[in-house]
C-alpha cells in the first residue's frame, strides 16, 4: 500500500510514460483485471493497487530513463549513468525525505485508518511481464468484422450446424466450456446466462435467425478494443448498432475472452462473451469509452 505522500510523487513519475506504457503497466499491476479506457483511470489503478513502492518502482515499464528524468525534475541529483537500482534507492530515500514532514504524517494516518476500515486487500501479480498493445489490437480489429459477418449470414437461413468449416458459424468457435452472459434493456430488464460451445453458440445465433437482428459493429478505431494478459488470453471488445429490416433498433456493446487452442492449429477460440443489447434511438456512434462495465456485467447478478 502506498502512502499518500508516495502516491503524490508517483502521480508526478507517471507523467513521464506514454499512454500507451501507462497502460501497459496498468495490465501488470492489476492482473489484468480491470479494464481500463483513461489516462486518470490508470493512474488511479496502479496508485491502489500497488503493494508498495520499491514492487512499483521495480516494474519494466519504469525504465531507468524514466526515473532519471523523474528525479531530475524533482531536483535529485544523480548521476546519468546510474544503473536501475541506484536510481530506484534515490527514489526511494528521496520520498522518504517527503514523507519526514507532519502534513505528510497526518495524510499518512488519515489515509491508513479509512483503508483499514474499509478492509481493502490489493492482489498481487505473480510476475512482470508485460505484453504488445498492438497486436492485441490487431487481433481485435480481425476478429470483430469476420466474427459479426459470420453471424450476421445466419439471418436469411439457418447455418449447418455440423459443419466445422472456419468461415462458417458454429459451435467450433468456442471453447466447450465457454460462458455467455446476456443483457437485454428494452421495454423491461432480461439477464440470461449460458454454458456450453452448443448451447452459447445457438443463442447468439436465435438473436439473428429468431428475431430478425442484425448486428453492426462499429469497425473503426474508436470501436474496437482488444488487451491481453501474461497468460495469452486477448479480451476483445466491440461496439455498434443493432438493426431489423430496415430500421435501427439499437445499440450493443460486447465483449470476447479468446484464447488460441493448440488442438485446432493454434486458432483463437472464444472462451467466454458478454453481451449487452439496449433499444432506443441511436444519438451518436457507439464506442468503446463507454463499455468497460460490460466484462463482468454487474457483479451483484451473479451473487
Amino acid at each position: 500500500m502506498l502512502s499518500n505522500c508516495e502516491q503524490k510523487e508517483v502521480r508526478k513519475l507517471l507523467r513521464f510514460l506514454t499512454l500507451s506504457d501507462l497502460l501497459a503497466l496498468t495490465d501488470t499491476v492489476t492482473n489484468k483485471m480491470i479494464f481500463i479506457t483513461t489516462e486518470k483511470e490508470a493512474v488511479e489503478a496502479i496508485l491502489h493497487y500497488s503493494n508498495s513502492a520499491r514492487e512499483l518502482l521495480r516494474r519494466r515499464k519504469l525504465k531507468r530513463e524514466v526515473l532519471f528524468h523523474y528525479l531530475h525534475e524533482s531536483s535529485v541529483h544523480i548521476a546519468p549513468t546510474s544503473e536501475k537500482n541506484i536510481l530506484i534507492q534515490k527514489t526511494l530515500e528521496f520520498w522518504e525525505s517527503e514523507t519526514d514532514t507532519d502534513t505528510c504524517k497526518e495524510e499518512d494516518e488519515a489515509y491508513t485508518d479509512e483503508m483499514e476500515a474499509e478492509e481493502i486487500q490489493s492482489p498481487q501479480p505473480d510476475n512482470d511481464q508485460d505484453y504488445t498493445v498492438s497486436e492485441s489490437q490487431a487481433l481485435a480489429e480481425s476478429f470483430v468484422p469476420w466474427f459479426y459477418r459470420m453471424l450476421n449470414t445466419c439471418h436469411n437461413a439457418i447455418a449447418n450446424e455440423s459443419s466445422s468449416d472456419h468461415h462458417s458459424y458454429g459451435a467450433q468457435h468456442f471453447w466447450v466450456d465457454c460462458t455467455l452472459k446476456l443483457d437485454c434493456v428494452a421495454d423491461g430488464h432480461r439477464y440470461e446466462q449460458h454454458a456450453g460451445a452448443e448451447v452459447v453458440s445457438r443463442r447468439l445465433q436465435s438473436l439473428v435467425t429468431e428475431e430478425q437482428l442484425i448486428f453492426n459493429p462499429n469497425t473503426t478505431a474508436g470501436g474496437i478494443s482488444g488487451q491481453s494478459n501474461r497468460h495469452g488470453l486477448v479480451v476483445t471488445m466491440a461496439c455498434g448498432t443493432i438493426h431489423r429490416s430496415h430500421t435501427c433498433v439499437g445499440v450493443f456493446d460486447q465483449s470476447f475472452g479468446l484464447v488460441r487452442d493448440p488442438l485446432m492449429e493454434n486458432n483463437w477460440r472464444i472462451r467466454f462473451t458478454n453481451l449487452r443489447m439496449c433499444a432506443g434511438n441511436v444519438p451518436h456512434t457507439p464506442s468503446v469509452e463507454s463499455i468497460r462495465e460490460i466484462l463482468a456485467i454487474t457483479d451483484t447478478k451473479d451473487s
